[in-house]
């Protein structure tokens, strides 16, 4: 991360903690991080991936919920929206209010656009959650307003965050929040990065798990083989499709903890996977449907 050239007293406390970090007992080196630091602590970037207390402590706070109804979340999900609008306005205040906005590291054309547009279609790739939620919402509740006002709200904020973040710096981590949660941000932004990372990117993980789940159970991918074609109508699931859709996302994530597969994971993901089934297959499915009536 390349920060702005710092002022000279900010610069001699740099150097004195980079002088006594470097030097441990004994005149060898301390491994202590420097301390502007962004990114994975655990390991150079790339060598190493381990289970940390706190991912062990955030996946159970959030696993039970996977094992929830979509009705049984809506609380949280509530909370999590209210708490994630006044997280966004406090990034916003730090931009504008301690950073300063200058146009100029915005340019017309980037250097880069790889990753891009899977990423920004990763974004929206909720289509293929709708038909969960419409089986869940009364009957009362309108399809089309609260689709357009959260995409609309979702996409201002996406705007807001994205410019006035890029008007900022002059150069952030691969994931934002690392470059807010760092020690060279005031206390109240890096407390702020990391309940968003808690409050929203955390309490929106049950969400799709237990979609994945319903649909797992729908499709009888995870039904025993004595309850399969009971000729009742009824759904007996097996705890199998708690387990691959709740429980074997969290076995595997930490995985993820260093390197840039993830986010070309993400970036491909959204290209070859979420594009066609979000986008284009709900398109010719209500096409056809359309024709067909």
């Amino acid at each position: 991360v390349r920060w702005p050239p710092p002022t000279d007293s900010s610069l001699n406390v740099s150097v004195a903690f980079a002088s006594a970090s470097l030097l441990g007992a004994g005149g060898r080196r301390a491994l202590l991080p420097p301390p502007c630091a962004a990114g994975t602590p655990f390991a150079e970037e790339g060598t190493a991936s381990l289970v940390s207390l706190g991912y062990v402590v955030v996946a159970a706070a959030m696993l039970p919920m996977g094992f929830q109804s979509l009705n049984e979340n809506v609380g949280m999900q509530v909370v999590s929206c209210v708490v994630s609008l006044g997280l966004l306005a406090e990034f916003l205040a730090h931009f504008v209010l301690e950073r300063g906005l200058d146009p100029r590291r915005v340019p017309a054309f980037g250097d880069s656009y790889g990753g891009m547009l899977g990423s920004i279609v990763f974004n929206y790739c909720f289509v293929v959650t709708v038909p969960s939620w419409l089986n869940e919402k009364r009957g009362r509740v309108s399809v089309n307003g609260p689709v357009w006002r959260a995409t609309l709200t979702a996409t201002a904020a996406y705007l807001a965050v994205g410019l006035f973040g890029a008007m900022a710096y002059d150069k952030i981590n691969a994931n934002f929040l690392a470059t807010l949660s760092s020690p060279c941000t005031p206390l109240l932004t890096r407390v702020a990065a990391i309940a968003f990372a808690i409050c929203t990117v955390g309490i929106s993980i049950p969400v799709p798990c237990v979609m994945a789940r319903y649909t797992l159970e729908v499709a009888g991918c995870c039904l025993s083989s004595h309850r399969r074609g009971r000729g009742d109508g009824s759904c007996c699931p097996l705890p199998a499709s708690t387990f691959w859709a709740a429980v074997a996302p969290w076995l595997v994530a930490w995985l993820f903890y260093t390197g840039d597969f993830f986010r070309n994971l993400v970036a491909w993901s959204g290209l070859v996977n979420n594009a066609p089934v979000n986008f284009l297959l709900p398109l010719i499915a209500s096409i056809r449907a359309f024709r067909a009536v």
